[in-house]
């Protein structure tokens, strides 16, 4: 009971000291600045590890003045904490200002000098299955070497939201669960705190992370930690849990240090070869990584405990740890799909997993087939022993058959076969290995054959299922406006599916070029006849539409798709998300034979080789590595796509005057709602950067056309900067207003539909217009919005910000731009 208490108490301190800490931290710019070896893109607070510290003491003086001691059997308390305590004010000073990497080693060295002689000393070491081994002359080296180590390791896992904070609390609070389990909780009421303060900290630091605990927090809580595992060798609790329980993070550093080590590279210098931070360049978000590690502390929980009850029930343990690393693999390795979508990685994890279930129930349940559900005491024996090995053997085959990449809603009679195979071979190789292991005594041989059949049913059942689930219609009704697919392959069958459950829509037919495929079936779906055909296969199968993605749409001939809307058979074309089936017809775009710059990373530019196509000569422009990564998936790649010229006005200008562009269209997308920065980060990532594209399309004489998505945001300093930006825009081309329009937007507007307003509005330049799409149609209405005249000085009023951002200076930003809002009327003509 006291344990839950003083949880509860470190967990309220630290959070509210967390909050104080973030508020202070952001007031006065104490910011931690993004690196090439850092996960995060955006300056964040780096100081929580202040609130972590002093939300443990206070915890630990609230435990003395109740009669509690945190540290039974401790000889010197005092020299612990003073020693924690000089760790985390290392830590600190390493934070505001930097330090020598052999001046934090030194401060280790000390701090496990004072451990030492407070009389905690690791003298033994048991090592599962083999005992326990008495340390004698090395116990003092050894002591020093397992403080520093994990001192070190939990500093490396500090480097993605929430990661070593989540970790940490899981086995803090296993930690307490194991001292019950061991009967002496000595410690339980310090693992308590550090699992108190921990979960108050992950409220800020959960990704997307508003706040870091920094070095004063990681080598603070590893050092903990460090003192715990060996003190608690003494009350039942082996020294070697506390690895166990972060093995998934510590083995991670464990082996990126032997790796850097063997390349003869400098141990302490920056880096990215982590593999969580691998991890989040194949594609994964930060939260991923942190809940699958936090699945993983949960795994290694579950083996400590069987570490802790009895060491023969540890080999299941082992297999569960190394099962969990398997699946945690299978992440780094897998191929990303167009855009690193994180959810396939999720898709792989949660097969994988489904996998393991369906094994070791099927395993489980041919015994009790076979021994007509009674459990003697010999085979029940034999099918816990080798249930382990069962489950190591079976991921293995299926990983090998690739049985993991494939995509359930896509299960074809092959994956079928593929299954078949995969459960035979790994059946053949278990009775192998038990004749040899086991000699087969006490094993129902006809378990095996039963065993195959329930699990071939098992997995190819739950994914024939998956697809017919998928693939379930949206509604039966056959009412609506029937509809065909103007192409086959792989991206048809998944227009097939959106067709299928938008509410309206009957599809009827398919369409495809090759003669061979006419009147072949697709689905239950008749393939009617080609393109050129379609004005007689509309007229006999009573066709209202066609529906094609947009990466087919780029080779038909834009002459088709006007002489298919005069004959009165609408082109839809299935391109962005934001873009509905039933969002309207659409066509090519309206900037056909122009040479066309899009700029940014909104989803103009993300898209601009399908908006485009052969119908234009395209280069990109941006400073987003994702959208470039992303070319190799586009249908044709730009004429050029331009990475890190942003940040330089002079660069960028002499770039657009050497392309010379007919138009530029510059659309920035960015969310702001979750950082602890967003003006900050809206100036630097969008405003700054269209002063620099407006400023070089006026000089290269080129159209321009800004898609602006700030007049949205409930940031009001945010919003004013979307104003200022407007501002600085217009004042650029004063004077040549009929090159520029300016369309404002909100929601959930398509892309497409945008690109049609702005080609539209070719006659009407020099204005602002603000876009919203109809709830019913998905059309677009434009409305044009009365701006004043363009604010004097609004070029000096951006440079005014930008040297504030330049010089740290980030709180006096908002009162530039409300003086400017103020000054040139915007803001009151916005709320009017």
């Amino acid at each position: 009971m006291r344990e839950l208490l003083f949880f509860l108490e470190a967990l309220l301190l630290s959070f509210l000291m967390t909050g104080a800490i973030l508020r202070y931290s952001l007031r006065r710019s104490l910011l931690d600045m993004p690196t090439d070896r850092g996960s995060h893109e955006v300056p964040k607070p780096r100081l929580g590890g202040v609130a972590i510290v002093l939300a443990f003491f206070l915890t630990m003086f609230t435990a003395r003045l109740a009669g509690f001691d945190p540290l039974p059997g401790v000889d010197s308390k005092v020299g612990i904490f003073g020693a924690a305590a000089m760790i985390a004010a290392v830590g600190l000073i390493d934070d505001l200002r930097g330090l020598d990497a052999k001046l934090k080693l030194a401060a280790q060295l000390t701090a496990a000098g004072a451990v030492i002689a407070s009389g905690v000393v690791l003298e033994e070491f048991r090592i599962p299955l083999l005992g326990t081994v008495p340390l004698g002359p090395a116990a003092i080296p050894l002591t020093v070497l397992w403080i520093t180590a994990i001192v070190n390791f939990y500093n490396f896992i500090d480097g993605l939201d929430g990661l070593a904070a989540g970790v940490g609390m899981i086995a803090a609070v296993f930690l307490v669960l194991l001292g019950f389990a061991a009967g002496d909780p000595a410690f339980g009421l310090v693992y308590a705190a550090i699992a108190g303060v921990l979960f108050g900290f992950l409220r800020y630091n959960f990704p997307p992370a508003r706040i870091f605990m920094g070095d004063s927090g990681s080598t603070f809580i590893g050092f903990i930690f460090a003192v715990l595992s060996i003190a608690g060798a003494r009350h039942g609790v082996p020294a070697f849990v506390t690895i166990l329980l972060m093995g998934g993070v510590f083995g991670d550093a464990a082996l990126t240090l032997a790796r850097r080590v063997i390349q003869r590279k400098k141990i302490f210098a920056a880096h990215r070869t982590h593999y969580y931070q691998r991890l989040t360049d194949l594609g994964l978000s930060h939260k991923q990584v942190a809940l699958l590690e936090y699945f993983i502390a949960a795994l290694l929980g579950g083996s400590a405990f069987l570490l802790v009850s009895g060491e023969n029930e540890f080999i299941s343990g082992l297999a569960v740890i190394w099962t969990g690393f398997f699946l945690w693999a299978v992440f780094k390795i897998r191929k990303l799909e167009k855009g690193g979508e994180a959810g396939s990685a999720r898709r792989i994890f949660a097969s994988a997993l489904t996998d393991l279930v369906l094994i070791g129930g099927s395993y489980v349940l041919s015994y009790m087939i076979r021994l007509n559900f009674s459990f003697p005491e010999a085979e029940t024996r034999t099918m816990i022993v080798s249930f382990p090995i069962v489950i190591v053997i079976r991921t293995a085959v299926f990983y090998y058959y690739g049985l993991y990449k494939a995509v359930w809603r896509y299960t074809t009679f092959d994956d079928i076969v593929r299954i078949f195979r995969a459960v035979t071979v790994g059946s053949v190789i278990m009775v192998v290995l038990f004749t040899f292991l086991f000699r087969f005594e006490s094993f129902p041989r006809s378990a095996f054959l039963i065993d195959l059949f329930i699990l071939t049913v098992f997995m190819a059942g739950a994914r024939v299922a998956t697809r017919w689930f998928h693939e379930l219609p949206a509604h039966e009704e056959v009412e609506g406006r029937r509809v065909v697919i103007g192409e086959t392959g792989h991206v048809a069958e998944a227009v097939l599916h959106q067709v299928k459950q938008t509410k309206g829509l009957h599809p009827v037919g398919w369409l495809d070029d090759r003669r061979s495929m006419h009147g072949r079936m697709i689905h239950g779906i008749p393939v009617l006849g080609s393109m050129g055909e379609i004005e007689s296969i509309a007229a006999h199968h009573g066709v209202d539409e066609i529906v094609i993605s947009s990466s087919y749409a780029g080779r038909v001939p834009p002459e088709r798709f006007d002489q298919l809307e005069r004959y009165g058979v609408p082109v839809r074309i299935l391109g962005d998300p934001s873009e509905a089936v039933g969002s309207g017809p659409a066509k090519i775009g309206p900037f056909d034979g122009m040479k066309v710059v899009a700029a940014g990373n909104g989803p103009v530019v993300r898209t601009s080789p399908v908006r485009f196509g052969r119908s234009a000569s395209l280069s990109v422009i941006t400073d987003d590595l994702f959208i470039v990564r992303e070319s190799s998936a586009w249908l044709q790649p730009p004429d050029g796509a331009y990475l890190g010229l942003l940040e330089d006005r002079l660069s960028t200008i002499r770039l657009v005057g050497e392309i010379s562009p007919d138009v530029m269209i510059v659309d920035f997308d960015m969310t702001v709602r979750e950082l602890s920065n967003p003006l900050d980060a809206y100036i630097r990532k969008v405003v700054l950067p269209l002063e620099r594209l407006a400023a070089a399309a006026a000089s290269a004489g080129s159209r321009l056309v800004e898609i602006s998505r700030g007049g949205g945001h409930r940031d009001d300093d945010v919003r004013r900067a979307s104003l200022l930006g407007e501002a600085v825009v217009r004042s650029l081309f004063r004077g040549r207003e009929e090159k520029l329009v300016i369309i404002r937007t909100e929601g959930a507007v398509g892309t497409a539909a945008l690109l049609h307003a702005a080609g539209n509005l070719s006659g009407e330049m020099g204005m602002v217009w603000e876009a919203r799409a109809a709830e019913d149609s998905g059309e677009i209405g434009l409305k044009r919005v009365d701006t004043d005249s363009i604010p004097e000085g609004v070029s000096g009023v951006l440079m005014e910000i930008s040297r504030a951002l330049t010089g740290g200076k980030t709180e006096k930003i908002s009162g530039i731009l409300v003086e400017f809002t103020r000054g040139s009327g915007v803001e009151e003509h916005e709320r009017g």
